[in-house]
């Protein structure tokens, strides 16, 4: 799903119609299915609550990567 949003996110990129905002939301998403793969991987338990997930991943890939999360969520 992660890398069927990222491809359309690229799509859209070049029409000039499409809003910056919208094609950021797009790669939030990219981001949000991506890291939902990785905590669904490592425990089997699919997490949708944002915080939640970015507080998973860290766990797993380390502060870094929660806070880069946690940065997204706070954007959208």
């Amino acid at each position: 799903m992660a890398k069927d949003k990222f491809e359309f996110g690229k799509t859209i990129l070049t029409e000039a119609e499409i809003s910056q905002k919208t094609v950021i939301a797009l790669n939030y998403y990219v981001i949000y299915q991506a890291a939902r793969s990785i905590v669904f991987n490592t425990y089997r338990n699919d997490v949708d609550n944002h915080e939640k997930l970015a507080y998973k991943v860290g766990n797993i890939l380390g502060d870094s990567y929660e806070h880069m999360i946690s940065f997204w969520i706070s954007r959208n």
